[in-house]
């Protein structure tokens, strides 16, 4: 290999490498070989990890598996390999510099990574008493449309949870849907009628207007419960 042959090299290692299967020493400098005669392939990699694999706490073998990894631009996996090489032998030079050579790199590699990645929008809760109490956050912060969209969906997923209806129904007070509320506080009284005599004041609340006609009859399922 020194003298310009790597692919000859290459057999005198695979001949090594076949009399004494173990001689991690053969794979890096087989790795190495490949490295010169087959650059910017999973060769290299592939030869020397077995050589670290053999060796563990070889800074030889480790920077080897660093060069095979920054020639196929795997800069973060690279740099890792040249801070393990310097951990285990804090005078190799070689590895300062592979990593003086790796880290703009991977630096560089990072931002490219953040500037093309999409954003993934969080994933909505898919827990109704998680998504109710959110919606009562929303509604804090007079999100009202947001906070309906997380009540609705508690109720979907959690049909008899009374809480949502009334919450549903006191966001819907805000935004003056009031037709919309009673039928959401008369659904909350259907399924929790020992709690009427709270909601009876809500819906008589909600006597205003077009909406008369239906907090009266609100009001009589209330005095009904």
């Amino acid at each position: 290999m020194d003298l310009g042959h790597p692919d000859e090299a290459v057999k005198d290692f695979d001949r090594a490498i076949a009399l004494s299967p173990n001689y991690g020493a053969a794979y890096n400098n087989r790795g190495n070989a490949h490295a010169r005669c087959s650059p910017n392939t999973s060769r290299p990699s592939r030869t020397i990890r077995k050589a670290v694999e053999l060796m563990p706490t070889s800074a030889v073998a480790l920077n080897g598996r660093g060069k095979a990894h920054a020639s196929l631009q795997r800069y973060h996996a690279a740099v890792r390999d040249y801070s393990r090489a310097l951990a285990l032998n804090t005078k190799y030079d070689a590895a300062y510099e592979n990593r003086a050579r790796g880290l703009p790199c991977a630096r560089a590699s990072t931002v490219r990574r953040r500037r093309t990645s999409p954003r993934r929008s969080p994933q909505s809760p898919t827990s109704p008493d998680v998504l109710l109490l959110r919606a009562r956050a929303y509604a804090g912060d007079k999100k009202y449309n947001t906070a309906v969209d997380d009540l609705s969906k508690a109720i979907e997923l959690k049909p008899d949870l009374a809480d949502a209806y009334i919450e549903r129904g006191e966001v819907y007070t805000q935004v003056r849907r009031l037709p919309d509320a009673i039928a959401d506080l008369t659904r909350a009284i259907e399924l929790n009628p020992q709690d009427a005599e709270g909601l009876r004041h809500a819906c008589r609340g909600k006597d205003e207007g077009h909406a008369a006609e239906e907090a009266g009859a609100c009001v009589h399922r209330c005095q009904a419960a």
